[in-house]
């Protein structure tokens, strides 16, 4: 058994703990990158919500640590052609999907007379 030094921090769910500070782990970084670039390629409607589903889960784990440059940087390789179908907050926090939302919600209530 090998017992790390407590400066070289402790791997827990995706991110690496150190003495005062959470840093992102690598590996969920890269694995974030590889959901984009695969999702890249398949641009559809029918992929929208999935896509962003997967997305907002990741900036879920990087919402407990500082990490407004990587999100940027992970937005800034999202397709442009990815517009059409997803918006970004202005906190960089999430994706929002624009797909199959309804007009006016007032029309969807069934009202008894």
């Amino acid at each position: 058994m090998y017992l790390q030094h407590y400066s070289k921090g402790c791997k827990f769910t995706g991110s690496v703990i150190k003495l005062n500070r959470v840093y992102i782990g690598n590996r969920t970084v890269s694995n974030c990158i590889k959901t984009i670039m695969k999702n890249n390629i398949n641009i559809s409607s029918s992929t929208a919500e999935s896509f962003v589903a997967s997305i907002n889960s990741y900036f879920g784990y990087f919402k407990y640590c500082k990490t407004y440059a990587i999100k940027y940087n992970l937005i800034n390789r999202i397709s442009p052609d990815w517009q059409k179908f997803i918006n970004v907050s202005l906190k960089l926090d999430k994706l929002i999907c624009k797909c199959n939302k309804p007009d006016n919600i007032k029309d969807k209530i069934k009202t008894y007379d």
